[in-house]
């Protein structure tokens, strides 16, 4: 059976509560971003792409075979793990399943309700709701079936996006 591969975002955190916890309760292998990070660190070639880099998020691509290198030496004998960002969707082929929360995109999108903004500031904030989830919906496309993809709606407390979670991965077969 090949690998299960389980990603998790909530752009643009790094980690989310509810998300170990989902983790947690699927059994998975964590894979720590940073620690791949501190590997490829170690290598001379993917320390090299990683200080080339402006912007390792866009520039996930010519990352990729360094991660995935990493990832496999590290990981590569676990049977399912759990993996943070939709870098790895560009990382790592064969992904299984992946979650989506865009609440903090809507928190950092939505301007104070008391704020006297002109229309070019109100406009910015919209502008990067956009373009976030313009970001994130082109690398779904690219890289995932749509039915691998649990988007959810935004407002929900922990319980319930592990609730949901749980519910989406066993739907796919995957616990």
């Amino acid at each position: 059976m090949a690998q299960q591969r389980i990603i998790i975002d909530a752009p643009p955190l790094e980690s989310e509560a509810w998300a170990t916890q989902l983790f947690e309760q699927l059994g998975v292998t964590v894979v720590s971003n940073k620690a791949l990070s501190r590997d490829m660190g170690k290598d001379e070639a993917a320390r090299k792409a990683l200080l080339a880099t402006q912007d390792p998020v866009r520039d996930a691509e010519k990352l990729a075979p360094h991660y995935l290198r990493a990832f496999e030496a590290k990981h590569g004998q676990d049977a399912r793990v759990g993996l943070w960002g939709t870098a790895w969707l560009v990382y790592a082929p064969d992904i299984s399943a992946v979650i989506i929360d865009w609440d903090e995109v809507e928190r950092r999108a939505t301007p104070p309700a008391d704020a006297k903004l002109s229309e070019p500031e109100r406009a910015s904030y919209a502008e990067f709701r956009r373009a976030a989830r313009d970001f994130v919906h082109a690398r779904l496309k690219r890289h995932v079936e749509s039915r691998r993809v649990l988007e959810l709606e935004t407002g929900l407390e922990a319980a319930e996006k592990v609730r949901r979670g749980l519910d989406f991965i066993r739907a796919l077969g995957l616990s």
